[in-house]
This record gives C-alpha cells, sequence and structure tokens, in this order.
C-alpha cells in the first residue's frame, strides 16, 4: 500500500484536506467559477461522502487549482479511504482529480 496523501484521526474534525489540483502533467488547473465536490469511500465499501468542497482559487494567478474538504459532521470510520475531487466548471463539463487513481486517505483510532 503507498503512503496516505492524508491522515486524520478518527473523531478529528480540525484538519482540513487542501489539495492543488493538476492536470496529467503536473500543471495546477485553472478552476476560477467552478463548483467542487468531494467524494470518498471506505476501501472496498460504497460512497459514504457525497459533499461540497470549497474552490480557493482567488484569481487567474493565485492560488490556481486550490481546493478545501472540511470533514465537518460527516462521520468517519477507521481505516484506509479512497477519495477523489470532482470539478463542474463554467461550461458544465465535469473532471475529476486525481486524474488517475484515488488519494489515500488513513483514519486511524485514538487511543482514548
Amino acid at each position: 500500500m503507498p503512503a496516505p496523501d492524508f491522515v486524520i484521526k478518527l473523531g478529528d474534525k480540525l484538519s482540513a484536506l487542501q489539495r492543488t489540483l493538476v492536470d496529467e502533467d503536473g500543471n495546477p488547473v485553472d478552476i476560477g467559477g467552478a463548483t467542487v465536490e468531494f467524494h470518498a469511500r471506505l476501501m472496498g465499501g460504497t460512497p459514504l461522502i457525497d459533499a461540497a468542497a470549497q474552490n480557493l482559487q482567488s484569481g487567474a494567478t493565485t492560488n490556481v487549482g486550490l481546493v478545501q474538504y472540511n470533514w465537518g459532521t460527516v462521520p468517519l470510520e477507521s481505516g484506509i479511504w479512497l477519495g477523489e475531487f470532482e470539478v463542474t466548471f463554467i461550461s458544465g463539463n465535469k473532471q475529476t482529480f486525481p486524474n488517475s487513481g484515488h488519494m489515500i486517505i488513513r483514519v486511524p483510532e485514538q487511543i482514548a
């Protein structure tokens, strides 16, 4: 199993998942005016998170491709999660990031 892209302890909600979305060549994607959703599921499970994410791109040259998902009230279970961001551009076209595979999110249990 590859190293996780993000780790959040079970029960924690403060650490937001923030990523810069890139194309197949590794260049940040201009998502100005686009809407963003975050989707995630436990490995081997069904989708459990389908929620709005934040588009943090603040201009054509600042924070290009930057998105964020705040965990909020979504109940997490411990284990390995697969995640992706889905962007709906102003044109109505959609694209999912990462372009191949998924983000790996590890949710370890707390000791107490």
